[in-house]
């Protein structure tokens, strides 16, 4: 008899929790990095902004993107669900406070911390959709969220093309929609159980908070695979 693999088991609502977390992770991490170009298109001319800060201010979360470094690193040692819970929330409120200054070094500042946190969504993310889908359809749920990533990429431009009305404020207002779109995903992930890695769970010695999950789906493996008898 095969051996059974939680990994194997077909997918079951704590794997679409997961999945749908990430997806809608997904999204916001392309709204945020595509908002910016639409919205400092918007700046008015009042505002002396030369192209030096328009290329910082532009490329600043994808800066942020290198402490993907960091963060893998500090979600090994406090636990990639905690990172996970609260990414959105860091998102959301980074993104209001786009709201609040006009300082183009303190707006800089708060757009590489974005990156940052877009960078707990591509490798925690990540990390628990690997662990939580069945492993031979990884690779085509990565794939949705290739789709899912345009969808919020798009979204950014139809927000910030459309959105009108609020005098010399309008293309802050754009850059702080993101927290629209971050807090939405933060209810889900609030609402919604979201598990820790079981292979990090593993490491530090508490793989019993997830063995009856594993127990279950284990069991439905075992029993799939069990010839069945004859006649």
């Amino acid at each position: 008899m095969k051996s059974a693999d939680y990994r194997n088991a077909p997918m079951e609502k704590m794997s679409w929790n997961v999945f749908i977390g990430v997806v809608l992770g997904q999204i916001v991490s392309s709204y945020t990095l595509g908002i910016v170009g639409v919205a400092l298109d918007r700046v008015p001319s009042s505002m002396t902004l030369s192209s030096t800060w328009l290329g910082l201010l532009g490329a600043g979360s994808l800066i942020g993107l290198f402490g993907s470094l960091l963060v893998g690193r500090l979600a090994d040692r406090y636990g990639r669900r905690k990172f996970f819970m609260a990414d959105m929330l860091a998102l959301t409120l980074l993104s209001v406070l786009q709201l609040f200054t006009t300082n183009l070094a303190a707006l800089l500042v708060i757009r590489i911390a974005l990156g940052m946190a877009i960078a707990v969504e591509y490798t925690v993310g990540t990390a628990l959709l690997m662990e939580w889908v069945p492993a031979k359809r990884y690779f085509r749920y990565q794939t949705y969220l290739l789709a899912y990533w345009a969808i919020g990429y798009f979204a950014a431009y139809l927000v910030g093309t459309f959105t009108t009305g609020f005098g010399d404020r309008t293309w802050q207002v754009i850059l702080a929609s993101s927290a629209i779109v971050s807090t939405l995903a933060g209810l889900q992930r609030l609402v919604v159980r979201q598990p820790e890695s079981p292979r990090w769970l593993a490491s530090k010695g508490r793989i019993s908070k997830q063995l009856t999950w594993c127990t279950v789906t284990t069991a439905k493996i075992t029993r799939s695979i069990r010839p069945r008898k004859s006649k």
